[in-house]
Formats: C-alpha cells, structure tokens, sequence
C-alpha cells in the first residue's frame, strides 16, 4: 500500500518536494501574519475560524498550532479527518463566517471556479483572507481535472476581493527541477526498476538542486504552481 505523502515534511525522495517545502514556508508566514496577531483579522481575544477547503486529511492545521483557531476540514468526499463533505461552489455557511479560508490545489478541479472564488468571498468575514494554491504546469492529475491558473489568472478570478497578491511556491530554476522530476515520475511509474533507480538517486539530486536555486537564484518569472492571498 502507497504511504500517504507528508505535505507538510514531505520526503526528499518525492518529486513533490520542492513545491511542498515552498508551500510550507508561504502558508507559515501568512499564519503569523493573520493568526499571530501582527495584523489580525479577528478579535484577538476570540478564536479565529479557519476553513480548509480541500483539506482531506487536515495537512496543514500542524502549521496553525499555537495560534487561537478553530479549523474545520472539508473536501468534495469524506475522509477520516474531514469535518464535512462539501462543493466548494455551494458552501452551506452563513455570510461572514470565517477568518481565514484555505484553499490548496482546489480550483484545478471546479467546473465553475468564478462561482467558487465567490462562495468563499461570501463567507469571509471583512478583513478575512483567502489562502489559494493551484498548478499553472502540471499533466492531468486525479478525476476531474480542469484548469491550470497563471497570476493574472488568479487576480480575475479574485477581482471581487480588496485586494489578491500571488507568488511561487516555488519559483523559475526550482520550478524547472520540479517539473523534471515530476514527468520522469510519470514516466517510470510502469517500469519498476528505473522507478526504484530515479528514486533514490536523480530524484534527491534534482530536490537539493532546486532547493538551492529557490533561495539563491533570481526569479524569472515561470513558476509550476502559484499561491494567491485574497482579503475580503
């Protein structure tokens, strides 16, 4: 049985690291910034409402601890940490709802992502903000794949917000050594024993490679996957 990819320690092993680790690094600072009371949204003396859309198994609420919240999970199926099975085009919360709304690697699979981006505006509190991943590079991937997202495609899709900053999970050379990685991933999968070899030999090398790059090289501008910080 395949073991569950740690999206918040994710293996260096895994072609996925160099995008996780980026990730992890964004979604840490804008909980400081908006849980640890720099620049709340909320009442400090109240718990902040978090709604992570998408979150199957909760990944990230290990990021949240030590912050006041309160974080409730949800994805389109139930899971066994979910809180709820929900489409994210019709959320079943009143208006102003929550502080923060999380939403990674969720609008690739909506078929009405302008209705979805609405929905979560809707149940913002004002000031609440929205956190968005979702891959501009990256082949089919799960049922129901749609769309790939570009930052002046986010910042459509967000236009009904005060404001919508997007940068890179990982950005330009970093994003090259993910994409490699990724396809040679896909391309092995049915040929056991160059799997197994790419795995424990190419795979690491491209993850420390683009590690590096992502915090010493100058950006360019291409990245694989962009995240977008919405407030309402």
């Amino acid at each position: 049985m395949k073991t569950q990819r740690d999206l918040v320690r994710p293996s260096l092993f895994d072609h996925y690291y160099i995008e996780g680790m980026g990730r992890v690094r964004a979604l840490k600072r804008i909980f400081e910034r908006e849980l640890g009371g720099v620049r709340p949204s909320f009442s400090p003396s109240a718990r902040a409402r978090v709604l992570d859309l998408g979150g199957r198994e909760s990944p990230y609420e290990r990021l949240a601890q030590g912050y006041p919240v309160s974080w409730i999970s949800t994805d389109i199926k139930a899971y066994a940490r979910s809180d709820a099975a929900l489409d994210v085009q019709a959320l079943p919360f009143k208006d102003g709802s929550f502080n923060v709304v999380l939403c990674t690697q969720v609008f690739g699979y909506v078929s009405r992502p302008s209705v979805a981006a609405e929905e979560i505006r809707r149940i913002l509190k004002p000031g609440g903000v929205a956190i968005f991943t979702e891959a501009a590079v990256l082949p089919p991937w799960g049922e129901g794949a749609r769309w790939r997202i570009l930052p002046e495609g986010w910042k459509t899709l967000l236009s009904g917000f005060s404001t919508c900053d997007v940068d890179a999970d990982c950005k330009t050379i970093a994003s090259f050594f993910r994409v490699v990685n990724l396809y040679l991933c896909i391309s092995l999968q049915n040929i056991p024993i160059l799997e197994k070899i790419w795995r424990f030999t190419l795979c690491p090398l491209l993850n420390v490679l683009g590690r590096w790059a992502n915090e010493h090289l100058r950006d360019i501008g291409f990245a694989a996957n962009y995240i977008a910080v919405a407030r309402k």
